[in-house]
Formats: C-alpha cells, structure tokens, sequence
C-alpha cells in the first residue's frame, strides 16, 4: 500500500503593514487654501464637483480648486501625488458610488 501526498498552496500574501505619519492638520479655514480633487471617473463626478466648488468657494472661501484624473485599476503615478502635495493644501480622494 503506497502513501499519496497533497500539497496546498495558498496564494494569500501575508499582510504588510507599515508605519505612516499623518498629514499636517490644517489650522485655521479653508479661506484662501487650494483644495484638490483626483476624479476616479465617478459617473456623477462632473455634478458633484461642481456642488463642491461652490459650496467651498462660497461658504467657505476656498481659493483655488485643482482636480487631476486618476486610474480606477491602478495606482495613480508618484509625481502626481507630488504635484498635488506641492500644489494643495487639502486633497480628496476615494469618492465612488
């Protein structure tokens, strides 16, 4: 009688965690800031934006508005997060159905 042996692999990675410091809180409003937006293409983005800006250009005095496209299957490149950490006060992302 011959013994028979399953092997099981697993295709899980085990989870890797890394340490992140915060973002700078912003102190004050967010009279006169630059607020940016990186637009996953939501279906719905163009009227939403258009209710944030003003919204935040009339209540609350939002200077300048800056929204860039991003890929929803891949991450977006480094110098765009470069370019909105230069350029912005305050960045939203992650908005979806």
């Amino acid at each position: 009688m011959s013994t028979k042996q399953i092997v099981v692999y697993t295709p899980v990675a085990e989870a890797q965690v890394r340490g992140r410091k915060l973002s700078p809180r912003l102190s004050g409003t967010l009279r006169g800031k630059t607020v940016g937006f990186l637009n996953n293409g939501w279906a719905s983005w163009g009227q939403t934006l258009e209710r944030f800006r003003s919204v935040l250009k009339e209540k609350y005095g939002v200077g300048e508005i800056i929204e860039r496209p991003i890929s929803t299957i891949k991450s977006a490149p480094q110098e765009l997060f470069d370019e909105m950490a230069s350029r912005c006060d305050v960045v939203v992302t992650g908005l979806g159905n």
